[in-house]
């Protein structure tokens, strides 16, 4: 799920419309730290379930869908409350942590001394654009108005209906002849460019968050909300981050069957 659009900032201001303004407002440099501290701890996370996975064996499925549906349920909690982001962004780092220390260990079982390489590159690019969207913004290259929102709601939904689709057909296929559609389709060229398009619109979806931030904090929230603006800057750069690493996956393994 991601976040940048009019409604989370609309949410915000009917939660706020009744509060006192005598407290601290919110701070780039407040927002710039708590972003620090959730990609932090969603690395270390990452980093400890890793150790888990490689020095010990443990391969823990169970934990990855528990994380998912934990991530999940707190996503919704905060979109829904974006208050609650103060008590839950850290949780919510956590178990994005789990779910990516479960994707790159598998990662490195199915492709050993391949895996970890696929995903330090993922990193590094994901690091690369999260950097470049800081730079363009704060210099305003790039503008984020109504036709930006509008663009990213259409091709979010766009994404979402095609991927369902999708996995409904594989499923479908699999059971019909044991065809796996879903792998035909991403390792096809027209999957590479797709996967692009995921990179791109994941990319705006992080310039998205970093306007979002900023309306935050021009319009004078409390400074409590600093925890949601970072929480939805780290949900989608950890979006752009699966992207990727989806993207680098399908061009190894490209590169493997030709």
């Amino acid at each position: 799920m991601k976040i940048g659009g009019n409604f989370a900032f609309k949410k915000i201001q009917d939660e706020s419309i009744n509060m006192e303004f005598n407290y601290e407002c919110a701070t780039v440099e407040g927002v710039g730290i708590k972003t620090s501290i959730l990609l932090g701890v969603t690395f270390l996370t990452t980093l400890v379930m890793l150790a888990l996975i490689l020095n010990f064996g443990y391969l823990p499925i169970f934990m990855y869908f528990i994380a998912i549906i934990l991530t999940t349920i707190l996503q919704i909690i905060i979109n829904i409350r974006p208050m609650k982001a103060k008590s839950l962004a850290i949780p919510y780092a956590i178990s994005e942590g789990l779910v990516i220390g479960c994707l790159c260990g598998l990662l490195e079982v199915a492709l050993p001394n391949m895996g970890l390489k696929i995903a330090s590159i993922a990193l590094l690019a994901t690091l690369s654009i999260f950097l470049a969207a800081i730079f363009l913004y704060t210099k305003k290259v790039i503008r984020v108005g109504n036709r930006f929102r509008g663009f990213l709601i259409t091709a979010g939904l766009g994404v979402i209906i095609f991927t369902l689709g999708l996995s409904l057909l594989s499923l479908i296929m699999f059971f019909v002849n044991g065809t796996n559609v879903y792998s035909m389709f991403y390792f096809s060229g027209f999957g590479v460019v797709l996967s692009i398009f995921m990179c791109i619109l994941a990319s705006m979806y992080v310039i998205s968050s970093l306007s979002l931030a900023d309306n935050l904090i021009q319009s004078g929230v409390e400074k409590t909300m600093e925890w949601y603006a970072s929480y939805a800057i780290t949900l989608n750069v950890i979006y752009l981050f699966i992207e990727i690493l989806r993207l680098v996956i399908i061009l190894v393994g490209r590169r493997n069957n030709n």
